[in-house]
């Protein structure tokens, strides 16, 4: 998926009108410091240093909300994760353990529950080269569809909003897979910019409609690919 969005990241939006600015609540970025401090490295881990390292990742191009960098394992955000990869492990071992709940997760706080989910969901696939990155899926998707179900998607701006929708666009549950179409959908309807998102969704719920799968994931977990899943992945890539 990375490689398909790094494509159209960074490509305009045709339309016959300008892409219209929906307002969005003002939320704020500072987050309680309340953490566990890795003595042995010295990051502080905190919802706060996620967004952070997250927000770091270069700035929207053009008519598309979507930053390049995200999707870039090239990127200097993304290099910068990688040289902390020991300290971020930690956090994102903690987290999948569910030893940073009590410490993060404030109810009414959008930003403590989107940290988590960036670190199960996304930091993991930046610093985990095995299996492994895959472990935090299932705390990732409960925690989001959580938020979702509470409306705290809807308090952050929208290329902020999508993380939240990731976990269900990773799952191989088909039933998640048309939650996040809905969901992608109406964040597209509701801001045009994030419109370019919409060709990796479908992929991905095309994917595990037809295999049951997401077959781009099969090498890391050692399962066989099959003709068709190959010819799928040519045309429409979700990795």
């Amino acid at each position: 998926m990375r490689a398909a969005l790094r494509t159209f990241a960074s490509r305009k939006i045709s339309r016959g009108s300008r892409a219209c600015l929906v307002a969005v609540p003002a939320v704020s970025l500072a987050f309680a410091s309340t953490s566990r401090c890795d003595e042995q490295h010295g990051l502080e881990a905190t919802p706060h240093n996620v967004m952070k390292a997250w927000l770091a990742c270069g700035t929207p191009k053009g008519d598309v909300l979507i930053r390049p960098d995200w999707f870039d394992s090239r990127s200097p955000c993304q290099k910068r994760i990688i040289e902390q990869r020991e300290e971020w492990i930690s956090v994102y071992r903690d987290a999948v353990q569910g030893r940073l709940d009590n410490a993060w997760l404030s109810p009414s706080d959008p930003e403590s529950h989107l940290a988590l989910v960036l670190v199960l969901d996304q930091f993991s696939r930046i610093i985990c080269k095995d299996k492994e990155k895959y472990a935090g899926h299932a705390r990732a998707l409960e925690i989001a569809r959580s938020a979702v179900a509470n409306g705290l998607d809807s308090q952050v701006a929208p290329e902020l909003r999508m993380w939240f929708y990731f976990p269900f666009l990773h799952s191989e549950n088909e039933q998640d897979q048309v939650q996040s179409r809905a969901l992608f959908s109406a964040l597209a309807e509701e801001d045009p910019r994030m419109r370019p998102m919409m060709a990796s969704v479908n992929a991905h719920h095309d994917a595990v409609k037809r295999f049951g799968r997401l077959p781009e994931r099969n090498s890391t977990l050692q399962r066989k690919s099959t003709f068709e899943e190959i010819k799928f992945l040519r045309s429409c890539p979700t990795s």
